[in-house]
């Protein structure tokens, strides 16, 4: 007989947006908006995340910083060992638009920043979210940490054989 623990399957995470209010999510590299979303711990990268909520109310939005695992479920890694800061924070930076047919709120914010510091390599998931309704998620986006640790060192020569 199987416990229920057994029967339990993790989350699979996805870019995916849950909610038809949000537009234009979009994240990339900071100084270059092409290309995979990925920080590199040896040169400090910044990752910018951005999008537009349809609403003329400023809401309360957060997001939060998953590691996962190879096939993007949560990991098993405790908090502290993947991140320095605070898991879950507020999205600070919002702006209203201003004379448009529909009125909407621009969301921006980086990773890392003065609140979260990430320390270990992997897949990550940024979980946005409204603060009185943590349990539904607005959009789920992926990103990646990589750090270089190990140098290849090798030579070529040319051969003396030449039927190779």
């Amino acid at each position: 007989m199987l416990h229920k623990e057994e029967i339990e399957t993790k989350q699979v995470y996805e870019n995916k947006i849950y909610n038809n209010d949000i537009l234009s999510l979009s994240i990339g590299n900071k100084s270059i908006d092409v290309g995979e979303p990925v920080i590199d711990l040896k040169t400090k990268s910044i990752l910018k995340i951005s999008f537009d909520q349809l609403n003329d109310q400023i809401n309360n939005l957060q997001y939060e910083i998953i590691h996962c695992n190879l096939y993007w479920e949560e990991s098993d890694l405790l908090e502290m060992e993947y991140i320095e800061g605070y898991k879950v924070n507020y999205i600070d930076n919002v702006s209203k638009s201003f004379g448009t047919l529909n009125p909407y709120v621009h969301y921006e914010f980086n990773i890392p920043n003065e609140n979260i510091k990430l320390t270990k390599s992997g897949n990550y998931i940024i979980r946005l979210f409204d603060e009185y309704e943590p349990e539904t998620s607005l959009a789920t986006i992926k990103f990646y940490v990589t750090e270089n640790i190990m140098d290849v060192k090798f030579n070529v020569l040319e051969t003396t054989n030449f039927e190779q």
